[in-house]
């Protein structure tokens, strides 16, 4: 080989080090900004404006969740989450589970579809504000708001 051919060799290898350093890597927090790129592993409590809990999931994977403040069915009724990163400080967050609720009068068990629809503003890393949509068992929508917890 040449001095040419290894300067050539040598640059094409540098530069491909350059490269590949560069590239960002999959952490959880993302490029810029509090919003993580997902929530995998994470609780996720969403508080009412009063402070008491509205909604408290833990999330297993992409679309795996334990709902932790309301009573699921999840052999026959499995909740699913979507969480989207829009921006360095928002997300997404889109939640629908089936509600069980026994009753003893009748003694039966009814299901009640619901959904959360919220858009996440990071403060912090674990923390901010949210707001959006929660659609109860009888498909009524009622806005809400509030401040989050991720842990």
């Amino acid at each position: 080989m040449n001095k040419h051919s290894q300067m050539a060799l040598l640059t094409l290898v540098s530069i491909i080090f350059v490269t590949l350093g560069s590239c960002s890597d999959d952490s959880d927090s993302g490029s810029s900004g509090y919003a993580p790129r997902n929530i995998s592993g994470k609780t996720l409590v969403l508080k009412k404006s009063s402070g008491s809990v509205y909604l408290s999931t833990d999330h297993l994977n992409e679309s795996g969740v334990l709902i932790n403040n309301v009573t699921v069915n999840y052999s026959k009724y499995a909740p699913s989450y979507t969480y989207t990163k829009t921006g360095d400080d928002e997300a997404d967050y889109y939640l629908q589970a089936t509600k069980e609720t026994y009753i003893p009068y009748y003694g039966t068990t009814t299901y009640a579809k619901f959904v959360f629809n919220v858009n996440l503003h990071f403060i912090t890393e674990v923390s901010g504000t949210y707001t959006g949509v929660q659609t109860n068992g009888y498909g009524d929508d009622s806005r809400i708001q509030g401040n989050f917890i991720l842990n």
